[in-house]
């Protein structure tokens, strides 16, 4: 199974960025990731979401396949495509999946509840 390694993630966006002449302020603002998490994820402490690490590898021209390591598991977290899990794995996945989106709908009740009683 592959892996995406959090060293190479760190030390790809801090050469690239310096390769481009950015600071970390320009590349949080080029991709909406706050730059005290960009000092974070170049010295390996910030993991960050699918959507931020695609706008990282847009904004600072690198392919993701470049962080890809096999096994690897010291540094690395996990990235699963659903065809790399098993059906008991897949079923827990959608259950989960569907937890956090009755979680998502609870908050967003409470919320409209909340702001209609505070009129």
């Amino acid at each position: 199974m592959e892996t995406l390694s959090l060293i190479k993630l760190s030390e790809i966006v801090k050469s690239k960025r310096n390769d481009l002449g950015y600071s970390q302020e320009i590349v949080g603002n080029l991709t909406g990731i706050n730059r005290l998490l960009i000092g974070r994820l170049e010295k390996g402490n910030f993991i960050p979401s699918i959507e931020q690490f695609e706008k990282l590898s847009k904004v600072l021209q690198f392919d993701a396949n470049d962080i890809f390591e096999s096994n690897n598991p010291k540094d690395s977290f996990l990235a699963l495509r659903s065809g790399d899990l098993n059906d008991d794995e897949k079923k827990g996945v959608e259950v989960l999946i569907s937890m956090i989106l009755a979680l998502r709908q609870q908050i967003v009740l409470r919320d409209s509840y909340n702001h209609e009683t505070n009129y």
